[in-house]
């Protein structure tokens, strides 16, 4: 693919599906916790119950992207449909935790102007909370 990069480190993500879990902190922050490959298999995988899971709240959401080890302009674009809904609705999407490599593909596209990119979770929930 072009404009995604492999990380490299000791997880291997090759062939891993995009799983989600989510939860909800006594403040309404959803956290969603996403671990795999973002490509285009892992996002169809997904994107259902990304959306619903994010429509069945009303406070901010976090996304949890340390178990992300690649992410193709597939994943990109989900991450920004829901921001662009999200903000329709006076909420936001901080992506939180990712790692060096996705790190780099994000900063790449310039996604820090529209989404907040977060090193860790604490801050990240910070962040959302305002």
């Amino acid at each position: 693919d072009c404009g995604t990069i492999q990380a490299k480190g000791p997880i291997q993500y090759r062939n891993i599906p995009l799983e989600l879990t989510s939860e909800t902190t006594k403040d309404g922050i959803l956290i969603l916790t996403l671990t795999g490959r973002m490509d285009v298999q892992g996002v169809a995988d997904i994107d259902l119950e990304f959306a619903s899971a994010i429509a069945g709240q009303s406070g901010p959401v976090v996304v949890d992207m340390s178990g992300i080890g690649y992410i193709a302009s597939v994943g990109i674009k989900a991450f920004l449909v829901q921001a662009k809904l999200l903000k329709a609705q006076g909420r936001q999407i901080v992506l939180a935790q990712p790692n060096e490599a996705v790190k780099a593909v994000l900063a790449t596209i310039g996604i820090e102007r529209i989404l907040p990119i977060i090193d860790s979770m604490d801050a990240a929930i910070k962040t959302a909370a305002g």
